[in-house]
């Protein structure tokens, strides 16, 4: 992962190639789409099923969303690195206001405050954040000599980068999306070569903080976890 990574984004390798519009599709990590695709089908014969055998009103929506998605992801993976990396710092800083706005401009559904209305449309600043995340931890960890991803200073940022989306997901409260956050988060840093004791301090930290945290979640969120 870490060798991928250098060698497609540091800058030393220069310019990257133009490619064919080939190419581009062959590099397209194809036995990941396949398994959505499984993935996704066998949640519209859930669909289908739960229906009574039609595809109104959920399967059909749900199949119609996932092509909509692959067609993205296949434009997306034609975009060249440097966008990607040049875009990830002001993704994350929109995101990240989007995210502090909700409590303030958020429209209010099932006790819950996650969505922004943009031009009559709901919009949910946390999904962006998903992505947003990812690019930026990823460009940080990119521009970040390796000797230094265990600093404890070099090692504060980015965990500073997981916990504000945290903190601020947790108030909407949207628990499930807040501890993604923090799963993919750290995998990040794991996968940068973050010295394995932090983790275990975290572990040993997360375990002891439990039964405090345990009492201060809703009921919903309880149940969720319990089920």
């Amino acid at each position: 992962f870490k060798r991928d990574c250098i060698l497609v984004m540091t800058p030393s390798y220069g310019q990257f190639a133009p490619q064919s519009l080939t190419a581009k599709l062959w590099h397209v990590n194809w036995p990941v789409l396949i398994v959505a695709g499984l993935i996704a089908a066998i949640g519209c014969a859930a669909l289908y099923s739960v229906a009574g055998g039609s595809f109104q009103p959920w399967a059909e929506r749900h199949a119609l969303r996932f092509l909509i998605a692959v067609a993205v992801v296949l434009l997306m993976a034609m975009v060249r690195p440097q966008v990607w990396l040049r875009m990830s710092y002001p993704a994350y800083a929109i995101a990240l206001i989007a995210l502090a706005l909700v409590p303030v401009l958020g429209t209010q559904a099932l006790g819950a405050r996650r969505w922004l209305m943009i031009a009559g449309m709901t919009f949910q600043p946390s999904e962006l954040m998903k992505l947003a995340l990812v690019c930026a931890m990823a460009r940080y960890y990119q521009w970040l000599p390796v000797q230094r991803v265990s600093h404890p200073l070099w090692f504060a940022i980015p965990l500073l980068m997981i916990a504000v989306p945290v903190g601020l997901t947790l108030r909407q409260p949207d628990l499930g999306t807040a501890m993604l956050f923090a799963i993919v988060g750290f995998s990040l840093m794991f996968f940068a070569g973050v010295s394995i004791f932090y983790f275990l301090a975290g572990a040993a930290g997360t375990a002891a903080a439990a039964p405090f945290i345990w009492n201060n979640l809703h009921d919903y969120q309880r149940r969720r976890i319990e089920t």
